[in-house]
């Protein structure tokens, strides 16, 4: 590969709890200095993504990627299919992981969604799907 710097564009897919499927395509801008990487990313607002720019951070050894994407304010569909945002509370960070084969990333996401305390441990609920990106 010759640098992860620059511009990259890929989707994620995620199955929702009635079994369907989507998959949302973004952009993302890299800056890739002594093994760490920062950025901005972007979706594709007509596939179902979140229209503000979500920040990177991360890393890049070998030829895995890792990194956790963060949007600025928490965001959800309503029931109308509608985006509504709660600016006071901060979204989920989504942690990405991927080898990259063939020219591009390809590799898994996970979001947690909510913890609960259970006597010494904890239960998560999380969502998870697959996502893959190539250089622009």
């Amino acid at each position: 590969m010759e640098t992860l710097t620059g511009q990259w564009n890929g989707f994620y897919n995620y199955n929702t709890e009635d079994g369907s499927e989507y998959k949302t395509r973004f952009s993302m801008t890299l800056t890739y200095t002594g093994g760490d990487i920062i950025g901005k990313c972007v979706d594709v607002e007509e596939d179902g993504g979140n229209p503000e720019p979500a920040s990177i951070t991360g890393f890049f050894k070998g030829n895995l990627i890792s990194f956790i994407k963060e949007y600025p304010h928490y965001w959800f569909f309503n029931e109308n299919g509608q985006i509504e945002k709660i600016m006071d509370k901060k979204h989920p960070e989504i942690h990405y992981s991927a080898r990259y084969n063939s020219n591009k990333f390809i590799g898994t996401w996970e979001m947690e969604l909510d913890t609960w305390s259970l006597g010494e441990g904890y239960i998560s609920k999380s969502i998870s799907g697959t996502w893959e990106m190539e250089k622009e």
